[in-house]
């Protein structure tokens, strides 16, 4: 009974499908996952705190279509709630408040396979990333802070994905991403009427599952 059930499960996994989505060029996605961050942040002036970023959930949508038979180019956007830390050595670490990592993001991708049901994939592109809506905590303005903002930036993205084709229009898709992104974070500190920068590499990466739909 085992083996007859691995031998269904063998003959689904890599039964030819025919190229699905050959003349369906384009491909709507939603992936829902984990979003981390190296959170590698230089001091505060005067201080012994620096920035970090706590994991978060967050979704991606996305608009892909078919160059060829293996390239498709992908527009897509990452959305993800975060809580910013204040860390240091000497004191305890505490929520500084939240914002929002948003991530939009031009690829090309290549894509291994045209037939079968199992299809990985690689990709590189551009994106424009940003931290915004922060909202600080009231032991972060107990302190006599009470704005941070961050600094937009352009870079690169790496992905490496599979899908799983259920039928011609769908397939559920695993992916994880790479977002090389650093930001000036500009903090007004009390009795100071210039704002002081620290320099936060956020790098946030994903690890996300999703559904294709072929169009």
């Amino acid at each position: 009974m085992r083996a007859r059930t691995s031998l269904v499960a063998t003959v689904v996994l890599l039964a030819p499908l025919t190229a699905a989505g050959q003349r369906l060029p384009w491909r709507a996605s939603l992936h829902v996952g984990d979003v981390n961050c190296r959170d590698a942040s230089s001091t505060l002036a005067g201080t012994t705190y620096s920035l970090g970023v706590d994991p978060g959930t967050g979704f991606e949508l996305a608009v892909g279509y078919r160059l060829s038979s293996l390239w498709e180019v992908e527009l897509s956007a990452l959305q993800a709630d975060t809580d910013l830390l204040a860390e240091s050595p000497n004191s305890p670490s505490f929520v500084a408040g939240g914002a929002e990592v948003t991530v939009t993001t031009l690829a090309l991708q290549h894509r291994f396979f045209t037939t079968g049901r199992i299809r990985p994939y690689v990709g590189i592109g551009a994106h424009l990333a940003a931290l915004s809506g922060f909202k600080p905590t009231s032991e972060l303005a107990a302190s006599g802070i009470t704005s941070i903002s961050f600094s937009d930036a352009v870079s690169v993205t790496l992905q490496a994905g599979a899908g799983f084709q259920i039928n011609e229009r769908f397939a559920v898709d695993l992916r994880a991403s790479y977002h090389d992104f650093a930001t000036d974070a500009a903090v007004l500190v009390p009795g100071s009427e210039h704002r002081q920068t620290v320099r936060l590499d956020a790098d946030p990466w994903t690890i996300a599952a999703g559904v294709d739909f072929r169009f």
